[in-house]
């Protein structure tokens, strides 16, 4: 016999499994924030490195080349390392997934880089390539890595690993024996016609690197210990800070001074290069008039736009003064208007198609750039908080976009508003004051505040991966259909916008909206709003041991159902047990009322 005692929890908050990283972007913040958006207006360097875990990388390498050299740079790891340990929490397999995959998340807001993940399920150690090949589908694994090619569109491309049993982990092999692959597939429209009908291009990869082997020693060192005198710290010394992000493995680690490279071999090349090199980029022409070039334009193309642009670029940077950095505001409305102008002749430029649309991918990047920049230079914060961190199907919540004009003089707000997923619905809604708790807490006086109510379809699903919405086939994600495919996870759901006017151009500044509470030990922590189901059962062990044999046996099991709505819930608790078992009670109802009417009740009694 089974007795069961049902615990009724009032608005409990479940267990969500993404939450926003908490590191800061120090490095991105700032007048060395600026600094760098206007080092990387000069440039469209950009290159991808791959392994398969997080933690494969070559951490150093991403920071050199995002930060040191102002390049777009982004990590593919094929898994999110399931098969780890958890030196932090009981999670693992597909949840201790969703934390590593956020760990490396804190780990790129560090060295700059951005992140991609395959399909691929962590399924352990492995000794044998052949083996990972079997479990996780060659060709599907091949798949991914032309897809974050031809999304990434990189000039170079670095693999952590050779290919050969000198990887050690098969997964490594794997990784490593993958990457030429994709280099050429990615180029071949005749690979992966899939990826074309969903709008992505054929991509050719300018230059190819690997690890050295013992018979194949490197071609190139990349110095990885260089001092940044704006940052105040090497890169590797970033790179170290990162690494220290993998919490759950146990990678804390000291951060190294002095000198320190990454030694590469180069594999292939479309492209002439100097021998010996001495950057990943050399024999590329990643200069703002060599868009065209790269992008496979006429040489005279465009050439009056580009010259602006990188004039513009230039000039933005000759007037960058720390603590005046409104100085280089004019040079970005220029350069942005230029890139706005060239984008614009684009379509009458007599060049293939594809051409064209790569020109584009390029441009479009430096007129985010260019935005990012004007609008920091400008002194514009977008700070769009919610007032619930979790809404119940059909249920609404508050918004409420906060503008700050640091210097009002500048800048002049046209309008705002709030994005939000098709199905859901979001009207402006009479001010109310943002209610939080804590102690010694001023409040916030933002130049404007616009409240939002915004409504959630009673159809909406609750929020989750969007990997982990369809069950695993075998030791491979399924990744549904319109989901963002490679992604660490879904883009934001609720995205807070203002329209603004600076020196005549008008740009939008968006953020995604956060809940912000306080931690009294870790201070101030963000998460996005999620949607969640109106009630949740769970039981209090999640195994259950019971001797065989002709004694009948006793278990007593606590089930707990937890309601999320604002609204009163209540309904009927049954557990479902094998044929011949019996269950004292057969039910139990449970009615839960709404937090707030709970505590107008305790008021009222004078409690």
């Amino acid at each position: 016999m089974i007795r069961f005692l049902v615990v009724v929890l009032g608005c409990a908050t479940l267990f969500l499994l993404r939450a926003e990283a908490q590191v800061r972007p120090v490095y991105d913040m700032g007048a060395a924030g600026l600094l760098h958006l206007l080092q990387r207006l000069q440039t469209t360097a950009s290159v991808l490195h791959t392994g398969a875990h997080p933690d494969d990388e070559d951490s150093a390498f991403l920071a050199r080349a995002a930060r040191g050299d102002a390049a777009r740079v982004a990590y593919l790891s094929l898994t999110r390392g399931e098969g780890g340990q958890n030196l932090i929490g009981p999670e693992l397999f597909d949840a201790l997934g969703v934390i590593r995959t956020e760990e490396l998340l804190e780990a790129r807001r560090l060295d700059g880089a951005e992140q991609y993940f395959g399909r691929a399920f962590d399924f352990g150690f492995s000794k044998r390539r052949e083996e990972a090949a079997r479990k996780w589908d060659e060709r599907e694994m091949l798949d991914d890595m032309v897809r974050v090619i031809r999304l990434f569109r990189p000039l170079v491309v670095s693999s952590r690993w050779g290919g050969t049993a000198a990887d050690g982990h098969g997964h490594h092999q794997m990784a490593g024996y993958l990457t030429p692959l994709a280099f050429k597939a990615a180029a071949d429209p005749t690979e992966f016609p899939d990826q074309l009908r969903e709008g992505l291009r054929p991509w050719q990869v300018r230059k190819l690197y690997t690890r050295p082997l013992p018979d194949a020693p490197g071609t190139l060192d990349v110095q990885t210990g260089v001092f940044d005198p704006v940052l105040g710290r090497t890169y590797a010394e970033i790179a170290f800070e990162g690494r220290s992000q993998h919490k759950s493995q146990g990678q804390g680690t000291t951060e190294i001074l002095g000198p320190l490279t990454s030694t590469l071999r180069a594999i292939a090349s479309a492209v002439t290069a100097p021998a010996p090199e001495r950057s990943i980029f050399d024999g590329l022409d990643v200069t703002v008039p060599g868009l065209a070039r790269i992008a496979g334009l006429p040489d005279d193309a465009l050439r009056a736009e580009l010259a602006t642009i990188d004039g513009a670029a230039k000039k933005a940077l000759q007037e960058f003064q720390p603590l005046e950095p409104s100085r280089s505001v004019p040079p970005l409305v220029e350069g942005l208007r230029a890139v706005r102008a060239a984008r614009q002749a684009l379509p009458r430029v007599a060049a293939p198609a594809g051409a064209r649309a790569d020109a584009d991918f390029l441009l479009a990047i430096k007129e985010r750039d260019f935005t990012t920049a004007l609008v920091r230079a400008a002194g514009v914060i977008v700070d769009p908080l919610a007032e619930e961190d979790t809404a119940v199907p059909g249920g609404a919540f508050g918004v409420n976009v906060r503008l700050f004009l640091t210097q009002p003089a500048l800048a002049t707000l046209v309008s705002t508003a709030v994005k939000a997923p098709a199905g859901w619905t979001v009207n402006q809604a009479p001010a109310r004051e943002l209610r939080e708790e804590g102690f010694f807490r001023p409040r916030e006086r933002p130049t404007t505040t616009t409240r939002y109510e915004v409504r959630v379809p009673a159809t909406a699903a609750p929020t989750q991966p969007y990997f982990l919405a369809q069950p695993r086939q075998g030791d491979r994600y399924v990744w549904p259909q319109g989901s963002p495919k490679t992604s660490p996870f879904d883009a934001p759901a609720l995205v807070g916008e203002a329209t603004l006017s600076i020196g005549g151009v008008e740009v939008v500044a968006t953020q995604p909206v956060d809940y912000r509470f306080a931690d009294a030990i870790r201070g101030e922590l963000r998460r996005a709003p999620a949607v969640v189901p109106p009630v949740t059962v769970g039981v209090d062990a999640a195994l259950l041991i019971v001797p065989l044999g002709g004694t009948p046996r006793q278990r007593r099991i606590v089930v707990r159902a937890s309601s999320s709505s604002p609204d009163a819930v209540n309904g009927t608790l049954r557990l479902r047990v094998p044929a011949g078992w019996a269950v004292t009670p057969q039910e139990a109802a449970f009615v839960q009322r709404p937090e707030h009417a709970l505590a107008d009740e305790r008021l009222r009694e004078g409690s």
